[in-house]
């Protein structure tokens, strides 16, 4: 059941930001249930950590983004208050200091009160950035060669969302004498 959630592209990982952080999307179209509440945060969970994972590189790139499409959104207000109210405590507890920056991409709606108090409130941990559609914005964070169409980029919009898409290969983002100094290996699954 919760591979439906990867299929239908309610998360998915692409690309990278200028400081080679890793996007990792979450969109609330196709509508998510109140009751799937649970069981897609816990895949959002698995996939940050197999991100933290397999992405970052501790004492060089130990961090990631999260793009929270609200672009066509048919989830309801008491979904969304719920949402954030989940999404900080995985990001403060769970996860701390581990996003570089969280992004709310469209228009906020009902939803503006509750996402100005989630950025007060995790100002501390990470950047809060509200981008409106169609906004050259999202360019000043992500390259357009990173970022699908639908937010501003030049790639086309995904429309295949497992398994996520190498956006660099290891030589890109470190080179051997990092690696070295570091003693670590960069893969990728």
């Amino acid at each position: 059941d919760t591979l439906g959630f990867i299929g239908s592209g309610n998360v998915y990982v692409f690309g990278k930001d200028k400081d080679e952080c890793t996007n990792v999307y979450m969109c609330m179209t196709p509508k998510i249930r109140s009751v799937e509440m649970k069981e897609y945060l816990d895949l959002v969970r698995f996939l940050l950590l197999l991100v933290r994972n397999q992405t970052c590189i501790p004492g060089y790139l130990e961090r990631m983004n999260l793009v929270i499409n609200l672009v066509g959104s048919e989830s309801s207000k008491a979904f969304m208050v719920h949402f954030l109210d989940r999404l900080r405590y995985l990001a403060v507890r769970t996860l701390p200091f581990h996003f570089n920056r969280m992004i709310f991409y469209g228009d906020l709606g009902e939803i503006k009160d509750k996402v100005e108090e989630f950025q007060k409130k995790m100002k501390a941990y990470c950047e809060v950035s509200i981008i409106e559609e169609g906004s050259s914005d999202m360019n000043e964070i992500i390259e357009p060669e990173q970022l699908e169409r639908k937010f501003g980029g030049t790639r086309l919009n995904q429309e295949e969302y497992w398994p996520p898409t190498h956006h660099t290969t290891p030589g890109e983002a470190i080179d051997d004498d990092d690696c070295g100094r570091m003693r670590t290996i960069p893969f990728f699954i």
